[in-house]
């Protein structure tokens, strides 16, 4: 990467905040795509009748 990169990315960004808003991120990505994929394979399944 270019090391000039690193002037411009805020100091708050690099202390302990950064490994929070990772973990918040990755937990929000993997129930977004755990809810899409189990709404979708519900959606294949015929539906009940009344």
């Amino acid at each position: 990467m270019n090391p000039k990169f690193y002037h411009k990315i805020p100091a708050d960004f690099l202390t302990g905040k950064a490994i929070l808003i990772l973990i918040v991120t990755l937990c929000s990505a993997f129930s977004f795509l755990l809810g899409y994929f189990v709404g979708k394979s519900q959606m294949e399944a015929p539906p009940a009748l009344l």
